[in-house]
C-alpha cells in the first residue's frame, strides 16, 4: 500500500498503485460505480440483495472462478451503494443517531462479504508473487500477466467499494474500531491516488481520503484534499458540494469561523440543513466577539438560517433548538434580532428552559404586537408558552385566561397540557383564595379538561377535584363516578377511595339507621382503607399532610359507622373525635359531622354540660352544614335524653339537656333556618331554661309577624301570667279566642282561660256570665279533659 505522497510501504508485498496505471481498470471501475441505478430503500432490501449473492458461494467463501467473483462484486458493490444512500439519507435528515442501530446492520450485511472477496483476491495475486519468486521468475512479467491484471482489477473494484464502506461504517463506531476502519479506509484510498494522470476515480479517492483524515482528526491534510477537491473544476458539482461541507464542518470543528462562513457562501442557497447548521454556528461564535452591529447582522442571519433548519424537520429541530439553547445567554436580546416568528417562539422555549419566566413573556408579548394577524397554529403556541410563563411566575389568573385561549385554537397534543394548565391555574387561585372554590371559572376547566383529554397523564387530578366540588356541594350522587376514575396515582386514589366512601355515608342520611348488609359492606370498606392506609404509610407513598387528612377523615368514617351498630360504643366515639377540630385544623368540611357525632355520643352518655359547651362552639357550622330538620332532630334527643334522665331520678338532667337543645336552636336562629314551630320551640326552651325575657321578647315578635297566631297567643298569654302580668295575658286570651273559630277546641280553652282569669282579677259575675253564654255551645266540646275544668269552674263562680 502507498502513503500520502504515493510511496510504497516497506514490506507490502502486492501494490494497487504500481499497476493501476492501466486506463482499463479504472474505465471499469467508474463504469461500476455509475451503473447502479435502481438501489435498495431499506435494511431489509439490502439484506436480501446479499442473501442472494452470497447464498451460492461454497461453503460461505467467495468463488474463485474470475467471472463468477466479478458478478458477486457487482452485485455486492450495488449493496454497498444502497448503505452508502441509506446512511447519506440519515445524515440530510440529522437522524444518524436515531437510526444508528439499523444502520449498523446494514454495514456489517455488507462489509463482511466484500471484506471476504477483497481478503481472497489479495491472496491469490500474493500466492502469484510467492510462485515466481520461488522459482526465480520474472516479476515483471508476472505483473503484465492476463491472470495477475485480472486478479488486480477484481481487488481494486472490491477495494472501491470497501473504502467506503469502511469510511461510513467508521462513523457508526467508536474509539479504536472507529480509528482502525478510518485509517484501512484511508490508506485504501490512497491506493487510487499513485500514478501521474489525473482521473476521475483519483479525484473521487482524494476527496474519500480527506474525509477520512478530517475524521481522523489530521486537519491540516484533510483541508489540503478537501480543498484540492472544492478548487478542481473537473469535479462534479456534487463532489465539489460534499467536499466544501467536509472543509466546512473542518473549519467549524478547529475554530476558524471566519473561514467558515467564508467557505458556507456558497452552500447558503443550496437548502441542505448540514450547511445552514454549521454557517449559523459559525455565525453565532463569531457574533460574541464581534462589535454591536456586526454582531447584530450576524445573529439575525443565523436565526434565519436556523428557521431554515427547523423547518427540515425531524432531528434537525431538535439540533436548531440546541444551538440556540447553547448561545442564548439572553433569549430575549436573542429575540430582538429574529424577523421569523418561528424564532421567537424558539427563543422564547429557550427562555423558559433557562428559567427566564419574565423575558418568555415579555418576547411572547412583543411577538403579540408585532403587528398583523399570526397564523392560527403559530398565535395558539404563543398563547400556550405565554401561559406557560405566566404560570411559572404565579400569575395565576392571567396565565388561566391566557391558556383558555391556547386550547381552544390548538388540536395538537400542547392542547391538553394548556388545558391542564389551565385548570392548575385555577386550583392554585382557588387554594389561595376559598371562596373561589365555588367560582364558575374553575369548574368551568376542570370539566373542559376531563371532558376533551380523559385520558391525559394526569387527568386523574381533576377528576378528584372535579367529585370534591361536586360533594362540598351535597351533591354526592354526580361525585361518585368521577372518584371512580381516579387512578394511576397511588396518593389521589387512596384519596379517591376516602372521599367515596364519605359519599356513600353522606347518601345514607343520618334519621335512618342503615340496613345489617349495608353496614357490614361499609364495615369491610373501612377495614380496608385503614390497611391500605397503613401501607402507603410504610412505602411513603402518600405525604404526611395527605396521610394526616385521611386519618382525620378516616375517624370521622369510623365514628359514623359506630353509631349505627345495634349497641353502639358511645363512649369510643366521644374519645376518637375529641379534640378533632385542633387536631386536623386542615378538614373544616368535617368539622359539623364531627361534632354531630360527638353531641350524640354526649348525649347518650348524659355529660350535658360537656354537651352544651360542645354546642355552644358548634351550633353555628351545625346550622351551615345541615338543615333545621337535621339540627332540631339532634336537639329533641337531648330533650328526650334528658326527659328520660330525670325519670330515672337524675335531677336537673332535663334542665341541662334543654339547655343543649336551646344551643342548637340558637344556632338554628342565627342561620335563619327557624320556621314559627322553631321559633316556638326556641321561646320554650328559653322559658324552661329561666330565661323568661328573651321568651316573652320571642313571642312578642313572633307575634308581630303573625298577630292571629293561636300557639303564639297561647304561650305568651301563659309567660306574661307567669310573669304576674295579669290583665296583659287576659287581653291576649280574649285576641285568642276571638281567632279561634267558635266550636272548635281553641275556642273552648280561649273561653274557658276568660272566664279563669276574670275570676282571678276579681270579676267571678263575670267569669260566671262568659261560662253561661256557652252552655249552648258545650255538646259539641268532646275534650273531656277541659269539659271537666269547665265545669268546676262554672260551680265556682255561678254558685
Amino acid at each position: 500500500m502507498e502513503n500520502r505522497n504515493g510511496q510504497v510501504r516497506k514490506g507490502t508485498s502486492v501494490s494497487w498503485a504500481r499497476h493501476l496505471r492501466w486506463f482499463g481498470v479504472f474505465a471499469h471501475l467508474l463504469f461500476v460505480s455509475s451503473s447502479h441505478a435502481a438501489l435498495a430503500q431499506s435494511l431489509g432490501e439490502i439484506q436480501a440483495e446479499v442473501r442472494r449473492v452470497t447464498s451460492s458461494w461454497p461453503q460461505g467463501r467467495p468463488p474463485a472462478d474470475p467471472a463468477q467473483l466479478h458478478s458477486a462484486i457487482q452485485a455486492l458493490g450495488k449493496a454497498a451503494l444502497s448503505f452508502i444512500a441509506l446512511a447519506d439519507r440519515a445524515a440530510q435528515a440529522g437522524s444518524e443517531s436515531k437510526e444508528r442501530a439499523t444502520l449498523l446492520e446494514a454495514y456489517r450485511t455488507v462489509s463482511q462479504p466484500l471484506e471476504a472477496v477483497y481478503e481472497q483476491t489479495g491472496g491469490q495475486l500474493e500466492r502469484l508473487v510467492q510462485k515466481v519468486i520461488a522459482e526465480d521468475g520474472d516479476l515483471e512479467a508476472l505483473y503484465e500477466s492476463p491472470e495477475y491484471r485480472q486478479g488486480q482489477a477484481l481487488g481494486a473494484e472490491a477495494l472501491y467499494y470497501l473504502n467506503w464502506v469502511r469510511f461510513y461504517g467508521a462513523r457508526l463506531h467508536e474509539g479504536a474500531q472507529r480509528k482502525a476502519l478510518l485509517e484501512k479506509a484511508a490508506s485504501g484510498f490512497g491506493s487510487f491516488l499513485g500514478g501521474e494522470q489525473k482521473t476521475d476515480l483519483q479525484r473521487e479517492s482524494l476527496l474519500g481520503r480527506g474525509l477520512c483524515a478530517l475524521e481522523l482528526g489530521d486537519f491540516d491534510a484533510a483541508m489540503d484534499d478537501l480543498q484540492a477537491v472544492a478548487d478542481d473544476p473537473q469535479n462534479p458539482a456534487e463532489r465539489r458540494t460534499k467536499a466544501r461541507l467536509a472543509l466546512l464542518d473542518g473549519l467549524v470543528r478547529n475554530g476558524r469561523y471566519a473561514d467558515a462562513v467564508k467557505v458556507s457562501a456558497p452552500l447558503a442557497d443550496s437548502g441542505d440543513p448540514r450547511a445552514l447548521f454549521l454557517r449559523a454556528r459559525a455565525l453565532l461564535e463569531l457574533a460574541r466577539k464581534a462589535s454591536a452591529n456586526d454582531a447584530e447582522r450576524q445573529r439575525k442571519e443565523a436565526l434565519a438560517l436556523l428557521e431554515r433548519v427547523r423547518r427540515a424537520g425531524g432531528a434537525w429541530e431538535d439540533r436548531a433548538q440546541q444551538l440556540l439553547l447553547a448561545f442564548a445567554d439572553d433569549p430575549a436580546a436573542l429575540a430582538r434580532d429574529a424577523t421569523s416568528p418561528h424564532a421567537r417562539l424558539e427563543l422564547a422555549k429557550l427562555a423558559l428552559q433557562k428559567k427566564q419566566f419574565s423575558e418568555a413573556v415579555r418576547v411572547l408579548e412583543e411577538l403579540g404586537k408585532s403587528g398583523g394577524a399570526l397564523p392560527a397554529s403559530i398565535e395558539a403556541e404563543r398563547n400556550y408558552l405565554l401561559g406557560i410563563a405566566l404560570f411559572q411566575l404565579g400569575s395565576w389568573e392571567a396565565a388561566a385566561r391566557t391558556l383558555e385561549q391556547a386550547v381552544e385554537l390548538r388540536a395538537s397534543e400542547d392542547a391538553a397540557e394548556a388545558a391542564y394548565l389551565r385548570f392548575k391555574a385555577r386550583e392554585k387561585l382557588a387554594s389561595e383564595k376559598p371562596e373561589l372554590a365555588d367560582d364558575p371559572a374553575y369548574e368551568a376547566a376542570i370539566r373542559s379538561y376531563v371532558e376533551r383529554f380523559p385520558q391525559h397523564r394526569f387527568a386523574y387530578e381533576a377528576f378528584f377535584r372535579l367529585g370534591e366540588l361536586l360533594q362540598r356541594r351535597q351533591r354526592c350522587e354526580e361525585a361518585l363516578p368521577f372518584f371512580a376514575k381516579v387512578t394511576g396515582d397511588a396518593e389521589f386514589s387512596l384519596r379517591a377511595r376516602f372521599a367515596a366512601l364519605q359519599c356513600r355515608v353522606s347518601l345514607l342520611g343520618t334519621r335512618v339507621r342503615p340496613d345489617d348488609a349495608t353496614l357490614s359492606t361499609l364495615g369491610q370498606e373501612i377495614r380496608e382503607l385503614v390497611q391500605a392506609l397503613s401501607e402507603a404509610e410504610q412505602r411513603r407513598l402518600v405525604d404526611r399532610t395527605s396521610l394526616a387528612n385521611m386519618r382525620g377523615k378516616l375517624a370521622v368514617l369510623q365514628a359514623a359507622w359506630q353509631s349505627w351498630q345495634p349497641n353502639p360504643d358511645w363512649a369510643s366515639v366521644a374519645h376518637s373525635l375529641e379534640g378533632f377540630e385542633q387536631r386536623y385544623p386542615q378538614l373544616p368540611e368535617l368539622f359539623a359531622p364531627a361534632a354531630r357525632l360527638r353531641l350524640l355520643a354526649l348525649a347518650e352518655l348524659g355529660q350535658f354540660a360537656r354537651a352544651e359547651q360542645e354546642a355552644a362552639e358548634r351550633a353555628a357550622a351545625l346550622a351551615q352544614a345541615y338543615d333545621a330538620k337535621e339540627v332540631e332532630a339532634l336537639a329533641v334527643r337531648f330533650i328526650r335524653a334528658g326527659t328520660a334522665r330525670r325519670n330515672q331520678g337524675e335531677a336537673g338532667a332535663d334542665v341541662a339537656a334543654q339547655r343543649v337543645a336551646l344551643q342548637l336552636y340558637q344556632g338554628l336562629a342565627a342561620a335563619g333556618k327557624l320556621g314559627e314551630s322553631s321559633e316556638l320551640a326556641l321561646a320554650r326552651l328559653y322559658e324552661t331554661t329561666g330565661n323568661l325575657e328573651r321568651a316573652e321578647e320571642l313571642y312578642r315578635k313572633a307575634l308581630t309577624e303573625k298577630p292571629n297566631s293561636l300557639p303564639l297567643l297561647r304561650q305568651l298569654a301563659r309567660l306574661l301570667e307567669a310573669r304576674g302580668q295579669t290583665r296583659e295575658a287576659l287581653e291576649l286570651w280574649r285576641r285568642y279566642a276571638e281567632a279561634a273559630r267558635p266550636g272548635d277546641g281553641p275556642w273552648y280553652e280561649g273561653q274557658y282561660q276568660l272566664a279563669r282569669l276574670d275570676k282571678e282579677l276579681g270579676s267571678p259575675r263575670a267569669a260566671c256570665q262568659r261560662l253561661q253564654n256557652m252552655k249552648s255551645a258545650m255538646p259539641g266540646l268532646s275534650d273531656r279533659e277541659l269539659r271537666s275544668r269547665l265545669e268546676q269552674l262554672y260551680n265556682e263562680v255561678c254558685r
